[in-house]
């Protein structure tokens, strides 16, 4: 789907991202990141969706248990879904080198796609109300900058 950040692009986006920076100086604490990782594993309980929504429950579970910082802010966390999302598409931890042996690999390009768009859903799942606005703040920075470059061109 065009428009949706990936990870060289956001790379780019944090290196040149001046504006927004008071939502990235938001941080989720170490002792409150717990709570974040319990949501995530009953991601099912905050998200009620129709039958179809099992890859994205499968997601907050592969996630929880995946690399998240514990001194997490918004932009981090988007970076979090979007080196998961990438491993998963290409079957192998980017920081261990091990095959990942999850249901969630091996499927085509666009549920990758479709996964990606579900993170600022996840953000207000698992994340207090401000800390959810900034995440999704940040991935409307990156996609609209993503857009005035591709226009610019």
């Amino acid at each position: 789907i065009s428009g949706s950040p990936t990870i060289s692009s956001m790379k780019a986006s944090m290196r040149s991202m001046k504006r927004g920076q008071k939502q990235m100086d938001q941080h989720v604490p170490l002792s409150m990141m717990d709570e974040p990782k319990k949501k995530l594993m009953r991601l099912e309980e905050f998200i009620h969706d129709d039958a179809s929504s099992s890859l994205l429950y499968d997601f907050g579970h592969f996630l929880a248990n995946y690399h998240l910082n514990s001194r997490l802010d918004p932009m981090g966390f988007v970076m979090s879904c979007e080196i998961a999302l990438h491993d998963l598409q290409v079957g192998v931890n980017g920081f261990t080198q091990k095959p990942i042996e999850s249901r969630l690999v091996g499927y085509p390009p666009m549920i990758y796609t479709l996964l990606r768009m579900e993170i600022p859903r996840i953000a207000d799942a698992i994340f207090p109300t401000e800390f959810a606005a900034s995440v999704k703040t940040f991935i409307e920075e990156t996609r609209a900058e993503m857009q005035a470059k591709r226009t610019s061109k």
